[in-house]
C-alpha cells in the first residue's frame, strides 16, 4: 500500500508517490535494518500557521523561533543499520526531496546509518540580511551518537561524488549535536539564514572525532556575529578533522572554531571571500583564538596548506592565510 505521512516504517520501503504532510511528520523508522528509498519522490510538509506556509516554526505565520513539537521529514528514531537515500544509487539528478520540515532528516542514536542522495530544503529569509526573521529549522540533525571501540565512523552523511546531499534554506544545514564518529563528505550545504538566529552551513556542537571532508558550504549566514560556513563550537568539540572543504562567499566567517573547541585539525580547505565587505574586520575566512572565545594559546591545528585571505590573530597561527597561497 502507498506510504502515508506519519507512518512508522517496519519493513523496507520504496516510495511510489509524493507525500504532502499537513503539519505532521513524514516517515519514522520503526526498527533496525531498514532501507528508506524515496525513489525520486518528494516528501513535503505544509501548515497554515507555519513560516511561508511550510511546517517550519510555530504560532501565527511561524514567528515562534523553535517549534516545541518539530515536524521531521525522515526520522531514524534511535535505530541502527538504517539506509536513507533519495533515488537509485548514484543518480543525483533523480534524488528524492524533503521540503518544508522543521528537521529534514534526524539521525538520533544508533549506528551504521547512511544518508545520501537527498535534496532537503526550506524557505527562509529571501536574501542575506532580509528583515523578516525566519524560525529555526535544520536540514540534517545528527545527535547523541557515541563512538564504538575501536573507534570508527558509524554514521555517514553523503555518499561520494555521486551520492551527495544538497541542503538549502534551513538556518542550520547540518547540525552535529553531541554526535561523535560521523563522516560527512561530498555534500552541499547552502543558503542557511534566519535573520534572527545563528546560521551555519555545518555546525559541530560538543561533537568529537568527526571527519568533515570535501563538502561545499557557500552563501550561508546573514551577517550575524557567529554566522559561518562551518563552525566548531563548545568544549567537547575535540579531535575533529575538517579537510578539503570549499567554504566560499558566506555572510559570516568561513571556518570558525569557537567557544572552547580545541584539538581539531583544519587542513587543506579553500576558504575565500567570506564576510564580503566586512571581511577582515568582523568576519574572517579562518577564525579562532580570543576573537572567537578560545584560548590565546594555539589549541587547534591549522595547516598552512589551507587557502584563504583573512584570519584572526593570534590564532590561527600567523601565515595560515596569505595571497601567495591562493590558486592561480
Amino acid at each position: 500500500s502507498p506510504a502515508a505521512c506519519g507512518e512508522v516504517v517496519t519493513t523496507d520501503i520504496k516510495l511510489e508517490n509524493d507525500l504532502v504532510c499537513i503539519d505532521t511528520d513524514g516517515l519514522i523508522v520503526g526498527r533496525d535494518n531498514i532501507t528508506v528509498d524515496l525513489n525520486g519522490h518528494t516528501i513535503e510538509c505544509v501548515a497554515p500557521d507555519g513560516y511561508l506556509g511550510q511546517c517550519t516554526g510555530a504560532g501565527p505565520l511561524g514567528v515562534i523561533v523553535e517549534d516545541p513539537d518539530p515536524e521531521i521529514g525522515i526520522d531514524t528514531n534511535g535505530h541502527s543499520n538504517v539506509h536513507v537515500f533519495g533515488s537509485g544509487l548514484f543518480d543525483p539528478d533523480g534524488s528524492g526531496r524533503v521540503n518544508g520540515f522543521d528537521v529534514g532528516v534526524r539521525v538520533i542514536r544508533g549506528s551504521e546509518i547512511n544518508v545520501h542522495n537527498l535534496r532537503i530544503s526550506a524557505q527562509q529569509a529571501g536574501i542575506a540580511g532580509a528583515p523578516v526573521p525566519a524560525p529555526q529549522s535544520i536540514g540534517i540533525l545528527v545527535q547523541e551518537i557515541s563512538c564504538p571501540l575501536p573507534m570508527k565512523s558509524i554514521v555517514h552523511i553523503g555518499g561520494g561524488r555521486s551520492g551527495e546531499n544538497n541542503v538549502s534554506g534551513h538556518n542550520l544545514g547540518l547540525w552535529l549535536r553531541d554526535a561523535d564518529c560521523v563522516s560527512v563528505g561530498w555534500n552541499t550545504f547552502q543558503n542557511a539564514r534566519s535573520g534572527l538566529l545563528e546560521s551555519h552551513g555545518i555546525l559541530l556542537e560538543n561533537s568529537s572525532h568527526n571527519n568533515i571532508h570535501e563538502n561545499g558550504t557557500p552563501t550561508n549566514g546573514d551577517r550575524g556575529p557567529f554566522d559561518s560556513g562551518i563552525t566548531l563550537l563548545g568544549p567537547n568539540t575535540v579531535g575533529n578533522t575538517i579537510t578539503a572543504n570549499r567554504v566560499i562567499q558566506n555572510f559570516g566567517d568561513g571556518i570558525s572554531v569557537t567557544r572552547g573547541a580545541s584539538g581539531n585539525q583544519i587542513d587543506n580547505n579553500l576558504m575565500l571571500f567570506n564576510g564580503f565587505e566586512l571581511s577582515g574586520t568582523v568576519f574572517f575566512d579562518a577564525a579562532d583564538g580570543p576573537t572567537r572565545g578560545n584560548s590565546a594559546a594555539p589549541t587547534n591545528f591549522w595547516n598552512f596548506n589551507n587557502q584563504c585571505l583573512t584570519q584572526t590573530t593570534p590564532n590561527p597561527p600567523p601565515g595560515v592565510c596569505g595571497a601567495d597561497e591562493l590558486p592561480s
